[in-house]
C-alpha cells in the first residue's frame, strides 16, 4: 500500500515542527491506519516523514478546547469556523461529517 500523504498549506501552531503532531481530516479509514507510515507536505513540498501515531474518529461538535488548542491555535469557535469553510464543499453536512484526529509522529 502506498504510503498516505498529508498535505499542509498551513503549519498551523508551529505543529509541524514538533515530534508529535495531529491532523484534523475527513473520516479515511482506509488512509488513516494505525501504524501506516506516511509523507508530510507543506505547500506541496516534502516537510517531514512520518507515522500514524493514533486516530480518533469524531464530529465537529466533539471538539473541545484541547483539541483546537493544540491542533491549530485557535478556540473551538474560531477552530469549527476554520472547519466548515474548509469542507462546506467537500461533504454534504460538515455538521454531521465524521472526522479523523490523526496523530502523527516524526520519523526519520
Amino acid at each position: 500500500m502506498k504510503k498516505p500523504i498529508f498535505d499542509f498549506s498551513y503549519n498551523w501552531n508551529n505543529k509541524l515542527d514538533c515530534q508529535f503532531f495531529t491532523t484534523f481530516r475527513l473520516h479515511n479509514p482506509q488512509k488513516h491506519i494505525l501504524n501506516m507510515e506516511c509523507e508530510v507536505y507543506l505547500k506541496g513540498h516534502h516537510h517531514k516523514n512520518g507515522k500514524i501515531a493514533d486516530v480518533r474518529k469524531m464530529t465537529l461538535a466533539q471538539v473541545n478546547p484541547f483539541i483546537a488548542g493544540l491542533d491549530a491555535g485557535y478556540d473551538v469557535a474560531s477552530f469549527q469556523k476554520i472547519v466548515r469553510t474548509m469542507y462546506s464543499k467537500k461533504v454534504p453536512d460538515v455538521e454531521t461529517a465524521l472526522f479523523d484526529l490523526v496523530l502523527i509522529q516524526t520519523v526519520p
